[in-house]
């Protein structure tokens, strides 16, 4: 959870957690914390990349952020996911180390 705070710090901790905790809503609710877990994390990342003076590269946020939540919806939590789909992000895109989604902010 700290590497996506660190590349998504609008986030924050307190964000994550809340989010996390939904997952024991009831069924009729899921489609709101996934949307919310997608909105959160694109959010941020455009945040991020808005702040460093850059764009995104064509579909980065999207195509992260879904491999976030679905992580989410394996039941693997946030953490091993955001690392996970942050690294693979990094790699298929070509992003250096100043990169918002490379370098790291510290989060909220």
């Amino acid at each position: 959870m700290i590497s996506m705070l660190r590349r998504f710090p609008g986030l924050g901790l307190v964000g994550l957690v809340a989010i996390g905790s939904l997952a024991a809503a009831p069924p009729a609710s899921a489609g709101m914390v996934e949307n919310m877990i997608l909105s959160k994390c694109s959010e941020a990342m455009l945040s991020d990349f808005k702040k460093a003076g850059q764009t995104p590269p064509p579909g980065m946020v999207d195509e992260t952020c879904q491999c976030v939540l679905n992580g989410w919806i394996n039941k693997q939590g946030l953490d091993g996911p955001i690392k996970t789909c942050s690294a693979a992000a990094t790699a298929k895109y070509g992003l250096k180390k100043n990169t918002p989604a490379s370098t790291g902010s510290q989060g909220h």
